[in-house]
């Protein structure tokens, strides 16, 4: 959201704490150390933003964006990720 063209109008001037999704993290290795160390971060500022209560959380119930598919050029929807609701359990 923070660099979506789309997105960006909507973003602006909001406490957006963005995780990076486990499926793409991998995507380029000189990036997942720092994508990892966001990750954590974020993660840390929610469970601040929960104990100190008035936040609201929306949590992207595939893991994040569906990407087009390179081969065939369609946008597969992906499944639900029962992990990215759980996580909030381990919180």
């Amino acid at each position: 959201v923070t660099t979506d063209a789309l997105a960006v109008p909507f973003s602006m001037g909001r406490n957006l704490l963005c995780i990076h999704s486990k499926k793409h993290i991998d995507a380029d290795p000189e990036t997942k150390p720092a994508k990892s160390r966001q990750n954590m971060a974020a993660m840390n500022g929610m469970l601040r933003g929960m104990k100190e209560g008035g936040m609201a959380i929306w949590v992207a119930p595939s893991g994040g964006r569906d990407r087009r598919n390179v081969e065939s050029g369609k946008i597969p929807i992906s499944p639900f990720d029962q992990k990215t609701v759980d996580m909030f359990r381990l919180m």
